[in-house]
């Protein structure tokens, strides 16, 4: 306790110590996999009691069949994780916010995969909403091993330091300083390959130490490594990619604003695309066709699908805005539209904005497209976002389809004002 008295009063012991007391088995769980120690809290980022949490992020669901296979060669990357996690009960508010990222290197002979990983993290959390307020932080580093031929699995272990005081009416605060191990096991899923690129995750396993924990979380994780001559290890590119993937995870949706979050999205993908001419890649010599992938694609997937569940959810009169800022990312990078490097990822996307799309158009329509219900100028500009997706919709008062053409038309505008 560094010298300081230990905490008896009962209103502490109720509240600190159970919440603390629920942390170690989603912090480590059955293979101690979390590297969340049980008292890291820090005030001033996170919501208080009565607040929302922060908006959870909906990665796409895992794809059926079998995953891609990744080819033979050497690659090298950067992994790591990013996000916040939170418990709310009765009286406090218990909240998490940690990143942690380092580089992964790996080869692939015969379809067999060796490699290793390093990663150092650090975290914030912060109780709020009783007599007792708990802050504090957390520092940790671990390294491992991933090998296999697919399924492709993650093994290894990290130690940790955390510092933690907690603050009571009339005592004034009282610090603790522990240190802690952890170890773990986990698995690659979600993965892309395309052209020398290979994005994935480990999101499941993740998610399975939160299962039946009653805490909520938005965290996510990442892998995106680059295939390399052997004798050009382009340092300096890896660490480029390092700093690139690790900002992409850090992105978090917000529903109530999103424009900011798909602008720093869009300003990593232009990263991401100056990264690529950089490395040279010659993409004739994979014969991808129309694919193509921007180092962080499957992180865009997940904050689009979290934001298209969102709209989905809501009633008609989404800010278009918005939801067009989201489809020109999701084109640009290849997380949406035809071409991309996950298909089903594209096409499970793809339907929902069409469905959104199709709501909207017929809210503003209306009865009639020339009726007094009608609004015109919403209607040309969902039609405008619904050709940019390449979509065609469906008139609610006929059964033909609509164009932006056919709107100015119908509206005795020029076609070229739409």
């Amino acid at each position: 306790m560094n010298g300081r008295r230990r905490l008896s009063v009962p209103a502490i012991a109720a509240i600190t110590l159970a919440a603390l007391a629920s942390q170690p088995a989603v912090a480590q769980d059955d293979d101690g996999l979390l590297p969340i120690p049980p008292d890291a809290f820090e005030p001033g980022l996170l919501p208080a009691p009565g607040d929302e949490p922060p908006d959870p992020v909906a990665p796409l669901p895992e794809p059926e069949g079998e995953p891609p296979t990744i080819p033979d060669g050497d690659y090298v990357g950067a992994w790591g994780l990013g996000g916040s996690w939170w418990l709310g009960t009765a009286g406090f508010t218990l909240v998490w916010t940690g990143e942690a990222s380092g580089p992964i290197d790996f080869s692939v002979e015969d379809d067999a995969l060796e490699g290793e990983w390093s990663m150092e993290g650090a975290a914030i959390t912060t109780t709020r909403g009783v007599p007792v307020a708990a802050e504090g932080s957390t520092l940790w580093s671990a390294t491992g091993t991933i090998s296999g031929s697919g399924p492709y699995t993650t093994d290894g272990s990290g130690s940790g330091t955390s510092s933690a005081t907690v603050v009571a009416p009339g005592l004034g605060p009282q610090t603790r300083t522990e240190s802690y191990s952890f170890s773990g096991a986990g698995q690659l899923d979600h993965l892309l390959v395309v052209c020398g690129q290979v994005n994935g995750s480990w999101q499941q396993r993740f998610d399975e130490a939160f299962a039946g924990s009653g805490i909520q979380h938005s965290i996510t994780t990442y892998l995106s490594a680059i295939q390399i001559d052997s004798d050009d290890p382009l340092d300096t590119e890896v660490a480029e990619l390092t700093e690139l993937v690790a900002s992409a995870n850090l992105v978090q949706p917000d529903f109530s604003n999103p424009g900011p979050s798909l602008s720093r999205l869009t300003q990593i993908v232009a990263q991401a695309e100056g990264l690529i001419a950089d490395l040279g890649f010659d993409f004739t010599e994979c014969d991808p066709g129309e694919k193509f992938m921007r180092i962080i694609t499957g992180r865009v997937q997940d904050i689009l699908n979290s934001y298209l569940v969102h709209w989905l959810g809501q009633g008609p009169g989404i800010d278009l805005a918005d939801f067009r800022q989201a489809i020109t990312l999701g084109l640009r990078s290849g997380a949406i539209g035809g071409g991309g490097p996950d298909p089903a990822g594209s096409l499970f996307l793809q339907l929902q904005a069409e469905d959104i799309l199709q709501r909207e158009f017929d809210d503003a329509v209306g009865d009639d497209l020339l009726g007094t219900g009608s609004d015109p100028d919403r209607v040309i500009e969902v039609v405008l976002v619904a050709e940019q997706l390449g979509m065609t919709l469906d008139d609610p008062a006929s059964t033909s389809e609509v164009t932006a053409p056919d709107v100015c038309l119908a509206l005795g505008l020029e076609v070229s004002a739409c």
